[in-house]
């Protein structure tokens, strides 16, 4: 495999381009006010997923496959005590895998908080929570995943409803609740609502079933059209940038093996697909760099939101095609994967989905995926501190 090598330094805060050219950066998102003026750009812009318009409307397609089994309650005025049990646990457990060390409060308080004015979001909020408790109490688990379901199921009319119109005033609970479904879709059982589900498949244009990484690309598509409304409301802490003065290391480890990824692709081209798998590799670096801060928006967590929501849909069409290619490059998102398989919901997505890929490619391709194949499995727990 070739090697060409993209440098990296160790910078501070402000824009790839203000940098080279030595002028001061408001760091204004989706980008900076120098860029705008120039309109060129802006390195700071991958912190708001690139999209269109439309890619919000995948948070609600995605979960029409479900289909209400029981009626729960969606008024906080009569809580069962089931629907106790499932708060009482996230707010005391589950609320602490969700979130890192600059944003429980809004996981602990604001969610909860936002449930109890959209009920929707609070049966998302039990839904997730009898997932987790599933997978702590496997003699429960049965009961656990019928209350998962029908919570989610119940949810999902009154969601569709309010995500059709979004308004400021509801944009945060429609943005909650979105991730909230990402985090179902993680978790659910392969064994689900009677049907078996590889939830570590890769993603096929008309899947029959919801597909986690779509529903990233919903999520994120959401928080680029309401990005501005997003940054005064609840989720301010989780979308802010770091503190001025904070060193980012742009240089990850895994740069060098990304460089000789460009062995993938023809110095002259004019192959439409070699340009749409080699910027989808450019926002996998890019990405990739930023995830090895510990917490908030730069965080492995965010890293893994962040690509599948901002790599085209036309490269999204190259991986429905298994196009060797693009899938190459999924192998090593998948790396991140891997890295986040502390979190519950992600338990196995990474190791799953990369023998997946192995599988679709062939014998032919494994050089080019086996550093991904070789990459460890994180199992450390990151402690979350609650102020």
């Amino acid at each position: 495999m070739g090697e060409t090598r993209r440098s990296h330094k160790k910078t501070r805060t402000g824009c790839t381009q203000c940098k080279r050219r030595r002028v001061k950066c408001d760091e204004g998102k989706p980008s900076c006010a120098n860029c705008t003026k120039n309109k060129i750009q802006c390195s700071l812009d991958f912190l708001t997923p690139m999209t269109s318009s439309s890619r919000s409307l995948i948070i609600a397609s995605s979960t029409s496959s479900y289909s209400p089994s029981l009626t729960p309650e969606l008024s906080p005025s009569t809580f069962s005590p089931q629907t106790n049990e499932l708060l009482h646990h996230y707010s005391t457990t589950l609320y602490l895998s969700l979130a890192d060390n600059r944003t429980p409060r809004v996981w602990k308080v604001g969610m909860l908080q936002m449930g109890l004015e959209y009920p929707f979001l609070l049966s998302g909020i039990q839904a997730v929570s009898a997932l987790h408790l599933a997978s702590l109490l496997p003699n429960r688990k049965d009961e656990f995943y019928s209350l998962a379901l029908s919570r989610e199921s119940a949810a999902l009319p009154s969601f569709r409803a309010t995500l059709i119109n979004p308004k400021p005033e509801t944009i945060d609970a429609i943005f909650a609740f979105a991730g909230s479904i990402v985090y179902y879709v993680m978790a659910s059982p392969e064994h689900f609502a009677g049907e078996k589900i590889d939830r570590c498949r890769i993603p096929t244009k008309n899947d029959d079933h919801p597909h986690w990484f779509q529903t990233m690309r919903g999520l994120m598509g959401l928080l680029m059209n309401h990005w501005n409304e997003l940054l005064k409301g609840q989720f301010h802490d989780l979308l802010d940038s770091l503190p001025p003065g904070s060193d980012l290391a742009i240089d990850p480890p895994e740069d060098e093996h990304f460089g000789k990824l460009e062995g993938l692709f023809p110095n002259s081209t004019d192959d439409r697909k070699v340009e749409i798998c080699r910027e989808a590799l450019k926002e996998l670096r890019d990405t990739s760099a930023f995830s090895n801060e510990s917490s908030g928006i730069r965080s492995i967590k965010s890293s893994i939101h962040m690509w599948a929501g901002r790599v085209s849909q036309e490269y999204m069409e190259l991986v429905y095609e298994r196009d060797p290619r693009a899938l190459v490059i999924l192998a090593h998102f998948c790396v991140l994967l891997k890295r986040n398989n502390h979190h519950w919901y992600s338990k196995g997505l990474g190791t799953g989905m990369l023998d997946n890929v192995r599988h679709a490619l062939g014998e032919e391709w494994q050089p080019w995926i086996q550093w991904a194949l070789d990459q460890p499995v994180s199992e450390t727990e990151v402690e979350i501190i609650d102020t």
